[in-house]
């Protein structure tokens, strides 16, 4: 599965048993690891807090976000989050306060969810 920046996208977790939710902040490599498919992800929602890092790891800044408002996971276990309708406006509304822009676009698969394509305004999305 391919990513964009700013995709919204959910992480699975084994506990507990509620996913993270964000958007894909940075694709690529890290300096942490000689692998490339790690994703770092700006936590919106009721996960903000459970993050393990503020878009920095080590000293080395790939994204901003608040404390434990960020994560690095490898692009394997990163799904794409298929919002209702009600949560695509949440998220807009919430981004919005970060200077975030999203466009919202209808989703293909008729079940009423839709897939966010974004674009980000005055903040670095990655290094």
């Amino acid at each position: 599965m391919s990513f964009v920046l700013n995709d919204p996208v959910k992480v699975q977790q084994k506990a507990p048993n509620t996913p993270l939710l964000g958007i894909i902040a940075h694709l690529g490599e890290v300096s942490f690891s000689e692998e490339s498919d790690w994703v770092g992800i700006r936590l919106v929602n009721a996960s903000v807090g459970r993050g393990k890092n503020d878009g920095s790891i080590k000293g080395q800044r790939y994204f901003k976000c608040a404390e434990n408002g960020g994560v690095f996971v490898r692009q394997a276990v990163v799904q794409k989050w298929n919002m209702t309708k009600l949560e695509e406006l949440r998220l807009k509304r919430e981004l919005k306060g970060i200077n975030i822009n999203i466009n919202i676009t209808p989703s293909s698969s008729g079940s009423g969810g839709a897939s966010v394509s974004s674009t980000i305004r005055g903040v670095s999305g990655s290094t």
